[in-house]
This record gives C-alpha cells, sequence and structure tokens, in this order.
C-alpha cells in the first residue's frame, strides 16, 4: 500500500486528495484549486478556463 497522497489548495490551502487545474483571471496563471473554491470561482467568471485534475490515486 503506497502513501496517501494530498495537494493543498492554491487559493485556500486546505489539503485535498482531488484538485481542479484552472485559470481564474487575467494573469493566466495556471492554479490547483480545490472543489469547494472552484464552485466559487467557475460561475460567471470570463477568465476561467479547465486545464485538467490531478487526483491522488493514479491510474495503473
Amino acid at each position: 500500500m503506497g502513501r496517501v497522497r494530498q495537494k493543498e489548495c492554491d487559493r485556500c490551502h486546505i489539503l485535498s486528495k482531488v484538485l481542479y487545474r484552472v485559470q481564474l483571471d487575467s494573469s493566466q496563471q495556471w492554479w490547483f484549486i480545490c472543489l469547494q473554491c472552484w464552485q466559487q470561482v467557475s460561475d460567471n467568471n470570463p477568465y476561467y478556463v479547465y486545464g485538467g485534475t490531478w487526483k491522488a490515486r493514479k491510474r495503473r
């Protein structure tokens, strides 16, 4: 059994097993954000771009 992988949300800094890679402002910088932050920034945001999902468990 491997170690538990978690990453910190770039926005709220809470550890999560699933993060969403997104652009959320005019800087075009990529951020890894948790589900709660994703729900806040994705709605009615003209700068929002989805770039994939990071998961703690990798496909084998």
